[in-house]
């Protein structure tokens, strides 16, 4: 299983798998707390980058729709470092 918070994968039901997910999970939520919104989830940071690297690497989309593209995945890209 893989959690959509952190993105931290284990095996549901393995008691040491699960406390390491709830150990990483917790500085994950630290995290969240320091940096706030501007800290994306595991699934958004993915959807994020799914998403938005084909924009940036679009020459046909116009300059401010790839700079926004890119100021996503930058949030994405801390977010999963931070992580």
């Amino acid at each position: 299983m893989t959690c959509e918070i952190c993105g931290f994968t284990y095996l549901e039901g393995n008691k040491e798998d699960e406390q390491d997910h709830k150990r990483h999970c917790k500085k994950v939520e630290k995290a969240r707390r320091k940096y706030g919104s501007w800290l994306m989830t595991y699934s958004e940071q993915e959807d994020t980058k799914r998403r938005y690297n084909e924009i940036v690497d679009n020459d046909d989309a116009e300059m401010s729709v790839r700079i926004r593209a890119g100021w996503l995945l930058l949030r994405a890209y801390f977010s999963a470092s931070v992580r």
